[in-house]
């Protein structure tokens, strides 16, 4: 619940926070901090930022503050959180670079934001190049996705990320098995690829192995693994390029 408390009794009010402190925001907006009994720990007083927008990965969860501030919480082996460090933390640390990011978007194990300018900034785990920094090193901090291209907005999956142009571009990078990409193959890259087909997109949206866009005429595009239909198109056929979903 995201309530604050004025109540310095310990036995008023202890936050829950869960192993990995993916409830930070609730941590974050408590203003009478005080837990007490056995087997608890206090938690600092600190105070409140007002985030606008939210990004939820599988155990860590970003948030951007109205001045385009990043700031994440949770698990941070691969380092995620963007802070410099490895360090999971039950409270919101700011990203270290300080950009000003315009959107921000959570994987399973990185998180990518985009700037004011349109340029593609990820950090966290890169094992299959989901970063699109060329290469398979995980970051810290963010690094801009090479290609220079100019975004309107990003979108990461579970192993791959991929972004809009202004021009209405889909590009996909990162892990490939799944065909997630949409590029007609299964080969993993490093950098941003073009999504195949020529389709004008205005919106997309990956999911953990599949990834799907919306175009300008309002029809809906998925590709990747199909196994349980989630592509939409009436078959379990895994698309290596987009296939428009079908109308009910």
């Amino acid at each position: 619940m995201l309530t604050s408390s004025a109540s310095t009794d310990p036995a008023m009010f202890c936050p829950s926070v869960s192993s990995f402190g993916r409830a930070g925001l609730a941590v974050f907006v408590i203003t009478a901090l005080s837990c007490g009994g056995s087997g608890t720990e206090p938690i600092p007083p600190v105070v409140p930022v007002p985030f606008t927008a939210l990004t939820a990965g599988e155990m860590h969860t970003c948030g951007r503050t109205s001045a385009g501030a990043a700031y994440c919480w949770g698990r941070n082996y691969s380092g995620q959180l963007g802070d410099g460090t490895t360090t999971w933390s039950p409270t919101p640390m700011a990203d270290q670079g300080g950009l000003v990011f315009t959107a921000l978007t959570a994987g399973y194990d990185h998180t990518c934001g985009l700037t004011s300018a349109g340029a593609a900034y990820c950090w966290g785990w890169n094992g299959l190049g989901q970063l699109g920094v060329g290469d398979t090193t995980q970051r810290l901090t963010p690094v801009a996705v090479q290609g220079g291209l100019v975004f309107t907005a990003l979108t990461a999956g579970r192993i791959h990320t991929c972004g809009v142009t202004s021009a209405g571009a889909a590009y996909c990078w990162g892990g490939n098995e799944s065909r997630a990409l949409g590029d007609g193959t299964t080969t993993q890259r490093l950098t941003p690829v073009p999504v195949q087909g020529g389709l004008v997109f205005t919106a997309l949206t990956a999911g953990n192995s599949h990834t799907c866009g919306v175009t300008s005429a309002g029809a809906a595009y998925c590709w990747g693994v199909n196994s349980n239909g989630q592509l939409g198109d009436g078959t379990t056929i895994p698309r290596a390029t987009p296939v428009e979903v079908l109308r009910p």
